[in-house]
C-alpha cells in the first residue's frame, strides 16, 4: 500500500501532473507537492531565462521568464516559505501521531 501512495503522490506532486491540468483538491493527496512546488518557486521565481536562437526552419524565438513559466504550469502560488511551513506541520502532525501511538501501546 506505502508503494502505491508513494506512485500517486510522486504522480500528483507537480513533476508529472501539473497543477493547471487537474483539479487543485487533488494535489493535496501528495505530500511530495509542498516541497516540488517550493523548489520550482524558488528556482524560477524573478529569473529572466536566455531566448532560444532562431533555428534554420523556424523564424521565430521562444523567451519565457521564470514567473511566467510557473504561471503556465500552475506554480505562481507556491513559495519556500510555505512549503517549508506546509512540510513542518505535516511533519509535526505525523510526530505527534506517533507519540500518541506510542503512548497507547
Amino acid at each position: 500500500a506505502l508503494g502505491v501512495y508513494y506512485g500517486v503522490a510522486v504522480f500528483l506532486s507537480g513533476f508529472i501532473v501539473t497543477p493547471r491540468t487537474a483539479p487543485q483538491w487533488l494535489f493535496s493527496v501528495s505530500l511530495l507537492r509542498p516541497g516540488y512546488g517550493a523548489g520550482v518557486a524558488h528556482a524560477m521565481r524573478g529569473h529572466s531565462m536566455a531566448c532560444d536562437a532562431p533555428h534554420a526552419n523556424r523564424t521565430l524565438s521562444y523567451c519565457v521568464s521564470g514567473d511566467a513559466y510557473l504561471t503556465s504550469m500552475g506554480f505562481e502560488h507556491d513559495s519556500a516559505a510555505a512549503g517549508s511551513l506546509t512540510l513542518g506541520l505535516i511533519a509535526a502532525g505525523l510526530a505527534l501521531l506517533l507519540l500518541v501511538g506510542t503512548l497507547i501501546h
